[in-house]
């Protein structure tokens, strides 16, 4: 995808991963710290977070077509910083979706008869909390380098030009 609306399809699309990453990043590390709010959200979660990763996704593939038009060869640092990005978002989607299927499991899995063994079928707490804390680490690092990746891509286009207007 080329163009949108007669403008570059990548300046258009990268926005709303832009947007969304962030406030999923926010709620993946509030949702680490207090489990019991996970329990209401963690379908709808993981729903959004394959939204992102969908997102990165176009706009990596409309960055791509974008890089032949825009001819620069300052673009190879973007195009590494996205990639790292896309692949961080993409292990905290794993991560986290690992994170609802081990708490799905068990929760369905926990007896509930009066005779039943009152260890049998508990969440192991490490599994569960390494699993919050790598999802809440590799959000992090997906934000951080989301902001590095915009920051290079809006240098690549508009460095040279900022530079003349703000005198930088």
């Amino acid at each position: 995808m080329e163009t949108l609306f007669g403008l570059p399809a990548h300046s258009l699309i990268v926005h709303a991963p832009i947007v969304l990453l962030p406030i999923a990043a926010l709620a993946t590390v509030v949702l680490a710290v207090r489990p019991a709010w996970r329990t209401r959200t963690n379908w709808w979660m993981v729903g959004v977070l394959f939204a992102v990763v969908a997102m990165l996704f176009l706009a990596k593939n409309s960055g791509e077509a974008f890089e032949a038009a825009l001819q620069s060869g300052r673009v190879d640092r973007h195009e590494d910083l996205a990639n790292t990005t896309f692949v961080l978002t993409l292990l905290w989607f794993v991560a986290y979706t690992a994170l609802v299927g081990y708490e799905f499991f068990q929760r369905r899995n926990t007896p509930t008869s009066a005779g039943a063994a009152a260890n049998a079928g508990e969440p192991i707490p490490a599994v569960r909390y390494g699993l919050a804390a790598l999802a809440a680490l590799l959000a992090v690092l997906a934000t951080i380098w989301l902001i590095r990746t915009g920051h290079e891509g809006t240098d690549v286009v508009w460095g040279d030009t900022s530079d003349q207007i703000f005198g930088g």
